[in-house]
């Protein structure tokens, strides 16, 4: 079941950030795209393209699969450029991919009488999440250099921000989630009643978690990815995971969660193994979304 991906080693938060025309005061400083905190955004001075350009150099070679920007206010029709190169002003990059969306559909067809939501399919006042825009690369490429430039259409926002960037190498298990594996919408707002009977509620942030069982990994997978990911992130380093990347885009965009472990877990050996005699391992991920 299911297509998963992890970006959890962020190969992009140990580089230097540069390029474009970035706001230096104010808390809005570019380095701000390599923090957890995704309300601390980084802002560009303008929407011209020379504006809104991301360099970052990672110093050596990289292997690269995956990029996101995160918490990011593009509008409808904006898109970015992406580039992995090993030269310093992006030049015969090893992958390249333009005009990539920062939104792709949120309407689920089907979900909404037709006139009920807009021509482009594009609803971000009842969008249920923070915006991530997210691109894998039909391979894994090794590069010194990520060039990001957003281009931005003349809209009411006069600047593109975004609160967190991440690039490196994505992990796809060989084998998928087990049935079972859970999502659910939490909301952490206290209500009580009054002595009269009245229900009163102080409302807070709503997030979501979700509970994923991969059995039958490898032991490579299991020690090599699982045991390396809780052992170095623990419950308080970031993560992107994607559900289901090949699911219609209204879908994978709530599948899509900017997230960290609410706790680690066992990985346990399976009471069964292949013809070869090597052992299976189940791991459970617990996590909880970042907003």
């Amino acid at each position: 079941m299911a297509n998963l991906i992890i970006l959890w080693n962020i190969a992009s938060d140990s580089g230097t950030l540069s390029s474009g025309s970035w706001l230096s005061g104010n808390g809005l400083k570019l380095d701000n795209l390599k923090t957890q905190d995704i309300t601390e955004v980084a802002r560009t001075t303008d929407t011209a393209p020379a504006s809104t350009r991301l360099r970052i150099d990672m110093g050596h070679l990289q292997p690269l699969s995956a990029f996101a920007w995160i918490n990011h206010n593009a509008p409808d029709l904006a898109t970015y450029d992406l580039i992995y190169s090993n030269a310093a002003d992006g030049s015969a990059p090893v992958y390249s991919a333009t005009g990539l969306r920062f939104w792709e559909p949120t309407v689920v067809w089907g979900s909404r009488p037709f006139g009920a939501f807009p021509l482009t399919l594009v609803d971000k006042a009842s969008y249920p999440g923070t915006p991530i825009a997210f691109h894998l690369a039909p391979g894994q490429y090794y590069g010194r250099y990520v060039f990001a430039n957003a281009k931005i259409p003349d809209g009411p926002s006069s600047y593109f921000q975004a609160g967190r960037v991440m690039a490196g190498l994505a992990f796809q298990p060989q084998r998928g989630m087990a049935l079972g594996a859970a999502i659910r919408p939490v909301d952490p707002s206290d209500k009580r009643r009054t002595q009269g009977g009245a229900r009163l509620v102080r409302k807070l942030p709503k997030y979501t978690t979700w509970k994923i069982t991969l059995p039958f990994q490898t032991e490579a997978e299991a020690l090599g990815v699982y045991f390396d990911l809780m052992h170095k992130l623990g419950i308080s380093g970031e993560m992107l995971i994607v559900w289901d990347h090949e699911k219609p885009a209204p879908i994978r965009a709530r599948l899509t969660l900017y997230c960290a472990l609410s706790d680690t877990s066992e990985i346990t050996v399976q009471p069964a193994f292949d013809h070869a005699g090597a052992t299976y391992w189940t791991v459970t991920l617990d996590v909880e979304e970042l907003i």
